[in-house]
Formats: structure tokens, C-alpha cells, sequence
């Protein structure tokens, strides 16, 4: 049976009140000027106590619940900053805002939560139902009947270059098509 909103929001929570209290730093510059930055930023970090991670976990999981009841998709972000909710969160749980990992997104639905922690980080599920990965399918399934019908790619002037592009991203998702049917048959419904 698919996770209730109350769920998803704990799962998103919990992500986010660990990464806060084990922080990782990843901005993708290996220079030694981005090794100053990170050990600038981890200097800056404070420990965080367990009643302040549940009162965060409470926090955003009434703000992700608020959001998800509306019918929205939410999104939670960190560049070097964090998103307003994230930034509200901490703040009510007495969490410093420099613990947040940077260049990490977050991106919750009804039917899922995906995350990329860390810079250029591979986009990785923390919990997809059924309904999520058969959408997913079916909106591959949909672009790859727009190129084969020749609506896309028309700033593409040579016939040649613009079917051999168009085979290319049909390969794409239909590799796509393989990985997310194997996640929806391993799916809770």
C-alpha cells in the first residue's frame, strides 16, 4: 500500500535532520580554494541535540504535509542557503543554518521523493510508488510518439542530423523505459 502524506513528509524530514546533523560539503570545487571553503563551512557548523532534530523533523513535516494537502509538489533546496522552509525549520528547532549540505535538492510528491545530495550528485529515490513510476512510463512514452512523428527537434534544418538526434533520445528513454518498469514492478502499490 502506498505511504500516506503524513509518511512522505516523516521520510523527507528525517532525511533532512540527518544531513543537518552530519553535514556534508560538496560544491564541486576541488581547488585548494574550494578545500578552504569546506573546512571554513564545517568550522562553522554546530552540533546538533536530539530534541532540536525532532522539533525539526515536527517542524517541516507540518510544512511538507500544508504543501502536499494543497495539491503542491514541493521543493527543498540548498545552493549555500537553504529554501525558506528549511531556513524556517532550523530556526524553530534552534539549528544553525550553516549545517545544511549545499548544492542539495530535494523534490516531494504524493507519490515519491527523489533527492540529489551534493554537487552534480545522481538523482536517488527515497520512496516511489507505483503511481509515480507508471506516470513516469507513460510521459516517456509520450515523447518518444512526439519524435517519431517529427514534432520535435524542428530547429533542426538537415533531415539527416534531425532523425539520427531523434533515434538518440529514443534510445534514451527507452533505456529509461527499463529501469523505471523494474522500479515499478519492485513498487509498493
Amino acid at each position: 500500500m502506498s505511504k500516506s502524506i503524513k509518511e512522505i513528509a516523516k521520510i523527507a524530514s528525517e532525511w533532512w535532520a540527518d544531513k543537518v546533523a552530519n553535514t556534508k560539503f560538496d560544491n564541486g570545487d576541488d581547488s585548494s580554494n574550494g578545500e578552504i571553503a569546506t573546512c571554513l563551512a564545517v568550522m562553522n557548523t554546530k552540533s546538533v541535540a536530539s530534541i532540536s532534530k525532532e522539533k525539526f523533523i515536527n517542524k517541516l513535516s507540518h510544512i511538507i504535509e500544508e504543501q502536499l494537502l494543497k495539491e503542491f509538489n514541493i521543493e527543498l533546496s540548498v545552493d549555500y542557503r537553504a529554501c525558506r522552509e528549511l531556513n524556517e525549520s532550523a530556526e524553530y528547532a534552534g539549528i544553525s543554518k550553516n549545517n545544511f549540505p549545499w548544492k542539495t535538492a530535494m523534490w516531494i510528491g504524493k507519490n515519491h521523493i527523489s533527492v540529489s545530495y551534493g554537487y552534480r550528485a545522481k538523482e536517488e529515490y527515497l520512496y516511489a510508488n507505483k503511481i509515480y513510476w507508471q506516470s513516469k512510463i507513460n510521459s516517456l512514452k509520450s515523447s518518444i510518439e512526439k519524435y517519431q512523428s517529427d514534432k520535435m527537434l524542428s530547429w533542426i534544418e538537415n533531415d539527416e542530423e534531425r532523425n539520427t538526434r531523434a533515434k538518440e533520445r529514443i534510445a534514451d528513454m527507452e533505456e529509461s523505459i527499463m529501469e523505471y518498469q523494474s522500479n515499478l514492478d519492485k513498487a509498493e502499490d
